[in-house]
């Protein structure tokens, strides 16, 4: 009772707005800076750490929740249709680290299998008012004839803004030999928060046996979270912010506080 009686005489006339404010602040995503989200496609290289923290997927089996190039964790997740595996050859690359590539994830990616319908990198868990930008790096040393390393690679049918744009991209000319990679500027998920990158082997010319060419390959990609504003896209964070639960159950912690504080006449008369 001590500690209470001398609580009047602290002064404490803003503790209530402090509270709300402390609320505020937990429940709301903390600025900072808008880092992107790296993936390098396979573990058989060295790994990556250009540019921030990447999310090393070691195989196309399961589902990775990934972090942002600060290390921060997101809500955003990666997955694999079937038919990928691994790719443990690591081939040359000869760029380094350049654009937001690490070099290291050049040398290593997964593969899909072109005598298998086409196959799709599934990214979920994004929030549908905000838009993405996609790049993507194919890269992979092929000896065989040049339209063997060639695939279309899409995004809800479109094939990106950027030259090479992943219309018959040539992962060893235009990926390896060129350091070139495909980007898509600014991609609305679909309702349920879902980006997925279909990669296709073209079609072989009438009388060939086969149905599909080479190249369906990934070395690494880069996801960059924007918002459209006023002034144009905006990059932003991925990083998560308090699910709606997290937040109830915070507005129910500091309730309690508020009345505790109440009671031992922290707060003061509250119709003053």
């Amino acid at each position: 009772m001590k500690r209470a009686q001398t609580l009047p005489h602290v002064h404490l006339g803003s503790l209530r707005v402090k509270i709300v404010a402390a609320a505020l602040f937990l429940a709301c995503p903390v600025p900072g800076h808008a880092a992107p989200v790296l993936i390098d496609f396979n573990d058989a290289g060295p790994a990556a750490s250009f540019g921030g923290t990447w999310n090393t997927i070691p195989d196309p089996f399961g589902t990775t929740l990934l972090v942002d190039a600060s290390g921060a964790l997101t809500n955003i997740s990666l997955s694999f249709s079937d038919d990928w595996f691994d790719d443990v050859q690591i081939s040359p690359w000869s760029h380094g680290d350049t654009a937001w590539i690490d070099g290291n994830a050049a040398m290593d990616g997964l593969n899909h299998n072109f005598q298998a319908p086409p196959g799709t990198i599934n990214i979920t868990g994004l929030a549908t008012d905000l838009l993405y930008r996609i790049d993507l790096l194919a890269a992979q040393e092929f000896f065989a004839p040049i339209p063997e390393s060639t695939a279309d690679f899409s995004i809800f049918g479109s094939f990106g803004d950027s030259v090479p744009n992943g219309d018959n991209f040539d992962v060893h000319n235009d990926g390896l030999l060129g350091g070139k990679f495909m980007t898509w500027n600014a991609v609305t998920p679909n309702a349920s928060g879902e980006i997925l990158i279909q990669v296709a082997g073209l079609d072989l010319p009438p009388g060939d046996p086969g149905t599909q060419m080479l190249g369906d390959m990934a070395s690494a990609a880069r996801i960059t979270c924007l918002r459209r504003t006023a002034l144009g896209l905006q990059e932003v964070s991925c990083a998560s912010v308090p699910e709606p639960g997290t937040i109830a159950l915070l507005a129910l912690v500091l309730a309690g506080v508020f009345v505790r504080l109440r009671r031992v006449g922290a707060l003061g008369d509250p119709s003053r």
